[in-house]
């Protein structure tokens, strides 16, 4: 019941709730919709995108996200 609920509270847009009841679905269910919603952030051009980038261990998109920004001390520091 708990991946039927995270799956709805994705599909009425509610990531954030989502996301905190992932963990206990399995551990890589939530890395992969951490992983999804910051594809959605980055889409929307959110600078919280990157946090979850790299909560999720995608360091280089993370990277590649800050550089864009500007951030260039956060960039190498993910990196």
């Amino acid at each position: 019941y708990r991946r039927q609920y995270c799956d709805l509270m994705v599909e009425v847009g509610e990531w954030e709730q989502a996301i905190m009841a992932a963990p206990a679905v399995s551990v890589s269910y939530w890395a992969g919709l951490a992983s999804k919603y910051a594809d959605m952030l980055t889409a929307r051009d959110d600078d919280h995108a990157s946090a979850l980038m790299v909560a999720a261990g995608r360091y280089a998109d993370a990277s590649r996200a800050l550089l864009e920004t500007g951030d260039l001390d956060a960039a190498l520091t993910v990196a």
